[in-house]
């Protein structure tokens, strides 16, 4: 912007931005899918995403975050543990994929932070893993990767105790769909990612604030990413229809209260529905990178769908105002 004032949030590039939502596969993990892929079809399945989108695999994609003034949030694009890789031990896994996680952030000037994954299949575990790199200041968030056949629910009592140690370090918890094979009558034309995806981190939502999760857990955020899923749609019907369950309020609260939702999802409509549901101030710029393409749709399709001000808050001034918040609590 030679010659002009720079205005407050910008640099000489442009609007800086932090993306919430941009998948990375760290070496060690891309070696073991690569090593047993014969054999066991979740780990092939792993691998064929792995060569699909080797953006997952490499840093070279950053620059174009570098040049555009961006940064962003890595997470893992589905879980790992045993069902993916074949490791007897997921805690190891586990330990071993938030530790290069950390370092990518360390490395990588385009990495803000990472969020770390946790051996859901044993909550003792998992609330351990939580204590021994929850306090990391590249840590920013939890992902837990869930989906519509899963047999473990979220809202089980024995997760609990690991959603308290996430709150009392000060991190959300983000919602993400897991990669399973595709739901009856979902196997073409890509459905299961387009349909069962966004109904699936739905449902977990939905059962963490009807089951009374929230109300036990009172410092726990969400994160639910593609602009809340289905909930924003369906949040009077499940208001009329499914009441407060067995929570004190009922989902519209929840949502206006204690979820943020990514803006994965590049329809205008939607983006105005999620807006009129929670407010511009609930949102979190998210890409979904790769899958959905460059990173510069996403900041275009907030920038094109909001006004200045409610742009620079989806942008970054939300999420720096998440993680003040988060700061403190630590």
């Amino acid at each position: 912007m030679a010659g002009d004032e720079q205005q407050a949030g910008e640099t000489e590039f442009g609007p800086a931005f932090t993306d919430v939502h941009y998948h990375f596969v760290p070496a060690e993990v891309r070696r073991l899918v690569e090593e047993r892929a014969e054999g066991n079809p979740d780990a092939r399945f792993f691998k064929i995403l792995l060569d699909a989108f080797p953006d997952l695999a490499t840093p070279s994609a950053e620059r174009e975050l570098t040049a555009e003034s961006g940064r962003a949030v890595i997470s893992l694009p589905t879980a790992v543990g045993p069902g993916v890789i074949g490791l007897g031990d997921t805690a190891d896994l586990v330990r071993i994929c938030n530790d290069e996680m950390i370092a990518a952030v360390a490395a990588e000037d385009a990495y803000a932070s990472t969020m770390i994954t946790l051996p859901w299949d044993d909550p003792r575990a998992a609330r351990a893993e939580v204590e021994r790199v929850g306090a990391n200041p590249a840590v920013s968030a939890v992902i837990v990767h869930v989906g519509l056949e899963q047999t473990r629910l979220v809202d089980e009592p024995d997760l609990e105790p690991v959603y308290r140690a996430i709150a009392g370090h000060g991190l959300p918890l983000f919602v993400h769909p897991v990669q399973e094979a595709p739901p009856n009558g979902m196997a073409q034309w890509f459905l299961s990612n387009v349909l069962a995806s966004p109904m699936a981190t739905s449902l977990a939502a939905a059962r963490l604030m009807l089951s009374g999760m929230l109300d036990r857990v009172p410092d726990l955020t969400l994160i639910i990413p593609q602009l809340g899923g289905t909930l924003p749609y369906l949040a009077q019907r499940l208001a009329d229809q499914s009441g407060k369950g067995n929570a004190e309020h009922d989902i519209p609260y929840y949502l206006r209260t204690r979820t943020y939702f990514d803006t994965c999802s590049f329809h205008a409509p939607a983006l105005d529905c999620a807006i009129a549901t929670v407010g511009a101030d609930q949102l979190l710029l998210g890409s979904d990178f790769p899958f959905r393409g460059p990173v510069r749709r996403a900041v275009e399709g907030v920038e094109s769908g909001l006004d200045l001000d409610g742009a620079e808050l989806v942008l970054s001034a939300n999420l720096a105002l998440l993680q003040d918040t988060s700061r403190a609590v630590r």
